[in-house]
């Protein structure tokens, strides 16, 4: 079951590369009205612990890299788990419906 904190992390998430502070990395859900770029980066975390970390591909198009997520403790960083061993976390500064801010 996830926390309410967790269901706030549940969706498609776009890099807002506009928004980036020297520190922080701003992600926006993948309806957002974005300006025009070249690409952007994202994350798609699903209800059931299953998501994807959305990376460019080539001709600007999707190359998604399956993987299980968790935001173990008091939720303030995500976990990403990768088939192949890896992980990634993911250091969250704040978490609102429409916005993720997450620390460089």
């Amino acid at each position: 079951m996830l926390t309410e904190r967790e269901k706030l992390y549940v969706g498609t998430w776009r890099h807002s590369h506009e928004e980036d502070a020297p520190t922080t990395r701003v992600f926006r859900r993948k309806e957002f009205a974005f300006p025009r770029s070249r690409g952007r980066v994202g994350y798609e975390l699903r209800p059931d612990r299953t998501g994807a970390y959305l990376a460019i591909a080539a001709r600007d198009g999707t190359d998604a890299k399956e993987c299980t997520w968790q935001a173990p403790g008091d939720g303030s960083e995500i976990l990403l788990r990768f088939p192949d061993g890896t992980e990634q976390k993911l250091s969250v500064i704040s978490a609102e419906r429409d916005r993720l801010e997450i620390r460089k």
